[in-house]
């Protein structure tokens, strides 16, 4: 009979076999719940446990998003509102394992909120705090709202106001949440909306490259149909008023210098694009808002602006120092873009803690599209803006391999990260980052130091990221520590790789060297025995593990069949039959993989995922085949169900 596969990535088959019964009674994959079954399961478990999310009678919840694992388990996030008005530190997130039972919760908000809804000091009021707390340039002041915030200690009443204007840069836009004590008066907190990253540029970085545009009335616009309908448009070095679309009348755009003003378009189109593959094709996001939509990228922004930002819907890029310096590099793009990521899925804030882990993120993914989009005149490293130069003397902006290499940054977590600006406190995410991808100490890259003079060995960049990407997506909150976030990739790790694999003790590891230590319990060095990329034990007689001969290439949206022969091995199967597969593909989320057993019954390892983006398979599936002889021809068929990837069947083996 067809099975599922387990939660760990094993496959086991219902009692009674791969045999007898399979074509009457099989069943499909894993069990994927609809997005509303979803809801109404994490519905029913907030009833349940509404004391482990620190709710108040008055509070009331909305379903933000829905991540469904290819295992069927489930995490669904809220946001929640106190007597109507909003909260902020009040998200959470429910978790259902596969089938539905409750797996937990992971909220940002700490207690109970008990809060009076009339405040003591008037809108007014608030509304000149917030314009006096803007060190820039104030051209609008919005009407204050009544929030709670509740994103650190006790929840407090507060007026939210939006002023709007410039940084003190007097270029850069500004749009800063002031929040003000109701009760008191006083500044809480703030932030500014538009997230940037600052440095002086020295030229145009990509060389020649391939763009994707449009065909209008008299030639071409740049407006990249491929990635969302995503344009790239000229401020004409204004900070406000119309953006014009770029256009060419021959498709060939720019000439590699400032000279023709298309030229850092090229750049900003091509950074783009890779952001949007990237994410696409490595985290199964389709585009920044996960709506398939590109987003507006405007150049040549103000005078002598030396400076990038995201405001939340659009990339804006400087000229540099004397107009002649675009900021247009790749991992700045990625960088700026991955804060429209990282607020769509976990809304990271950015003070404190969480602040470092916002920026820490949009420097990984930043670097990570660098490397996806391996381009030779601006190959992948662990420098943040190493080609913009913003200390003049040809050093990057930021290390991530060693952080305190600029001055500023902490290798380690220390009590002082949380009150320290985000670009700094960022560095221990960007520490871990690197050592969880590349291991300490010597690498290609640069020397890695570890802070309690530990040795971490690497698991790779990109397993690295998928963690990370994983932890972001179902389990960071708005008011994420660095604690949290340990808990939070090693709970991504058990998802992925499986609890105690290698992955998750390199998780384990690269965290405690960064001086970010946590309560979960050490693992044996013995790797689960349910972890999908731990290889079968070996022993026995010949007859024990088969392995299939030569690799078999995987047809684009077509299918393979492996076989394995197995003679005069006495007895039948077990019912722990191993099934172990090796598969390199750009896309494993277009993989479809079944046994079929030399009786000629099937059953199902692996179900296609189109939001599973990671590439390769390295898993163990478990089947019950004791209904089965050893001896005979089995076979494993892989189906590529989607066009535009490929890969190859590598080796797969039959443990007895």
């Amino acid at each position: 009979m067809r099975k599922t596969l387990a939660a760990a990535g094993a496959a086991v088959l219902v009692a009674g076999g791969i045999g007898a019964g399979l074509a009457a009674s099989a069943q499909a994959g894993p069990s994927i719940p609809s997005r509303a079954q979803a809801i109404s399961t994490a519905n029913g478990a907030l009833t349940a446990h509404r004391s482990a999310i620190h709710a108040s009678s008055s509070d009331t919840f909305k379903v933000r998003r829905v991540v469904t694992d290819p295992t069927g388990a489930t995490h669904v996030r809220y946001t929640r509102t106190y007597h109507g008005m909003p909260v902020y530190g009040g998200d959470f997130v429910v978790h259902n394992a596969p089938g539905g039972s409750y797996a937990g919760v992971t909220v940002a908000q700490h207690r109970t909120i008990a809060v009076g809804t009339s405040a003591k000091v008037g809108a007014a009021t608030a509304a000149k705090t917030s314009r006096a707390d803007h060190q820039g340039k104030v051209t609008g002041v919005g009407d204050p709202r009544l929030v709670v915030d509740a994103t650190a200690g006790t929840p407090v009443l507060a007026y939210e106001t939006i002023v709007t204007g410039f940084q003190a840069d007097g270029q850069t836009p500004s749009k800063q949440h002031v929040l003000v004590d109701a009760d008191t008066g006083r500044t809480i907190r703030s932030w500014d909306e538009v997230e940037n990253v600052a440095g002086t540029g020295q030229g145009l970085f990509v060389g020649t490259v391939d763009l994707d545009t449009t065909q209008a009335s008299g030639g071409y616009e740049m407006v990249d149909p491929s990635h969302g309908d995503g344009y790239t448009c000229d401020l004409n070095n204004s900070t406000s008023g119309t953006c014009t679309t770029l256009t060419d009348s021959d498709n060939k755009w720019g000439n590699g210098s400032n000279s023709d003003r298309a030229t850092a378009g090229v750049d900003v189109a091509y950074g783009a694009a890779m952001t949007f593959d990237y994410y696409k094709q490595k985290q199964g996001r389709n585009g920044i808002f996960g709506d398939g939509k590109g987003v507006p990228s405007r150049v040549h922004y103000g005078n002598n602006y030396v400076n990038a930002f995201w405001d939340g819907q659009q990339m804006t890029y400087g000229d540099g120092a004397g107009n002649n310096a675009p900021l247009v590099e790749i991992d700045v793009a990625g960088h700026e873009m991955s804060h429209g990521v990282s607020e769509a899925l976990a809304d990271l804030g950015y003070s404190g803690d969480v602040g470092g882990i916002n920026e820490a993120n949009s420097d990984i993914f930043g670097t990570m599209v660098e490397f996806y989009a391996n381009n030779s005149e601006d190959p992948g490293d662990y420098d943040i803006g190493e080609k913009i130069d913003i200390n003049g003397d040809g050093t990057p902006l930021r290390y991530m391999y060693h952080p305190s290499l600029d001055g500023a940054s902490y290798d380690c977590w220390s009590s002082a990260v949380p009150q320290s600006d985000p670009h700094y406190s960022s560095g221990v995410g960007n520490h871990l980052f690197f050592l969880l991808a590349e291991g300490s100490g010597d690498t290609q890259y640069g020397n890695s130091p570890t802070c309690n003079n530990s040795t971490v060995t690497g698991i790779g960049r990109d397993k690295a990221a998928n963690i990370w990407y994983h932890a972001l997506d179902a389990y960071m909150v708005s008011t994420e520590t660095y604690a949290q976030a340990r808990q939070d990739t090693l709970k991504a790790a058990t998802d992925l790789y499986g609890q105690c694999s290698a992955e998750y003790q390199a998780t384990q590891s690269a965290w405690s060297a960064v001086s970010v230590d946590g309560s979960d319990a050490p693992c044996d060095g013995t790797p689960d025995p349910t972890d999908p990329t731990t290889p079968p034990p070996g022993g026995g007689d010949n007859c024990d593990t088969v392995t299939s001969a030569a690799p078999q290439a995987i047809p684009d949206n077509g299918s393979v069949t492996s076989s394995i022969a197995v003679a005069d091995c006495a007895g039948n199967a077990t019912a722990q039959t191993k099934i172990t597969v090796h598969i390199s593909h750009t896309y494993r989320g277009d993989l479809q993989i079944d046994l079929i057993s030399p009786k000629g019954d099937t059953a199902r390892l692996k179900n296609a995922n189109p939001y599973d983006g990671a590439a390769d398979v390295d898993a163990t599936y478990t089947v019950n085949a004791s209904d089965e002889t050893r001896d005979g021809t089995w076979k494993l068929k892989v189906t590529d169900v989607y066009s535009g990837d490929t890969g190859t069947l590598d080796s797969w083996s039959v443990q007895f």
